[in-house]
């Protein structure tokens, strides 16, 4: 049931696109990582912004299989300066733990921050009762 309900989500967002819609950006993470508390192997992605509004769901498509993962993110930024490369970050916990945050495209003066999981909140109190640190992993990506 659950699948089919995501699967219905993913058609509306597709068929309601803007005839402008954000750049695609094509990444190549090389490690697993966690989007939307799902575990993706290392690979080459492509992420694609959904919709404009305050709230939005980024597309997440691995490029070999055509596995896609939808995820809630909002706008972040500054409108006055832009992004001066296409990037992608991630936040890594101990336990050799990535999770997406982050999407930032050239040119752009906003980017996207990934709304965090249960899991990667489990994460953060973990590493806060411990005094261990989270470290931010940047990978540069391209446009498409």
């Amino acid at each position: 049931m659950k699948t089919l309900l995501t699967a219905i989500v993913l058609v509306a967002a597709l068929t309601a696109l803007p005839a402008a819609a954000q750049s695609t950006i094509v990444v190549n993470v090389p490690f697993d990582f966690y989007a939307a508390d799902k575990l993706l192997p290392a690979g080459e992605y492509t992420l694609a912004p959904l919709s404009d509004s305050k709230v939005n769901i980024t597309l997440l498509r691995a490029v070999g299989s055509g596995k896609m993962v939808a995820v809630a993110d909002h706008p972040r930024g500054n409108h006055a300066k832009r992004n001066e490369k296409t990037r992608v970050v991630f936040n890594k916990y101990p336990g050799e733990k990535y999770f997406l945050s982050q999407t930032w495209v050239e040119d752009e003066p906003l980017g996207r921050e990934l709304i965090k999981t249960k899991r990667e909140r489990q994460s953060v109190t973990s590493i806060l009762l411990t005094g261990r640190k989270a470290e931010t992993v940047t990978i540069l990506a391209s446009v498409r």
